[in-house]
């Protein structure tokens, strides 16, 4: 667990780790150097998402602020099952008890704390955060092989076109047939008959 700072952006990764934004942003740009594994599982800023906390004041009387639900109060301190719901309404905290969840039920949470498209179990326990990590692994499989499956779609359109071009110009190209006699004699020009031709077709006749 990260320590609580309400002054900096904490945000949550798929297996429900918190980092300090600010930390996080720079350790991926310099994994590929450092080879730090731990991130692997971390595809880019996308895969981060940003937690909205409500805060109270803590039971330790030390005048800090404190996560907590904003539903029970409960403090959030690690302790206490909790969900973050993503991405949640920008206006408002995206973190949320389980409990919470578990007694309002999930159509008046996401009415008051949503759109959510997904939720994430904040700091789940080892045997919890092996399901969490064989379904994202899941998960991004799935998208893997649509992205595939998309692909290839799109490189068989493209084929398809590229034929039914190819097709088209070779139909234009193609030499034309050969003229029947009645139209080859109407576009032939006759021969002009001499004098003598035409005295001797006269005689030939009479």
């Amino acid at each position: 667990l990260v320590p609580f700072d309400d002054t900096s952006k904490i945000v949550v990764c798929p297996y429900g780790r918190l980092y300090h934004k600010e930390f996080i942003v720079e350790a991926l740009l310099t994994r590929k150097k450092t080879k730090d594994t731990r991130l692997a599982h971390i595809r880019g800023l996308k895969d981060l998402h940003d937690l909205r906390f409500h805060t109270v004041a803590s039971s330790q009387e030390d005048g800090k602020l404190v996560p907590a639900c904003p539903i029970r109060g409960t403090e959030l301190n690690g302790q206490i099952p909790a969900l973050a719901l993503v991405p949640g309404n920008p206006e408002n905290t995206n973190v949320i008890s389980e409990r919470a969840l578990t007694e309002l039920g999930e159509e008046t949470i996401l009415g008051e704390f949503g759109p959510a498209t997904g939720r994430i179990k904040i700091l789940p326990l080892p045997e919890e955060l092996e399901e969490i990590k064989k379904q994202h692994a899941e998960r991004m499989l799935k998208k893997k092989d649509k992205k595939k499956r998309k692909r290839a779609e799109e490189d068989d359109k493209k084929e398809a076109t590229k034929r039914s071009i190819s097709e088209s110009q070779s139909s234009t190209m193609a030499p034309s047939k050969p003229q029947s006699k009645v139209l080859k004699s109407l576009f032939t020009p006759k021969l002009v008959e001499s004098d003598k031709d035409k005295v001797d077709n006269l005689f030939a006749r009479t």
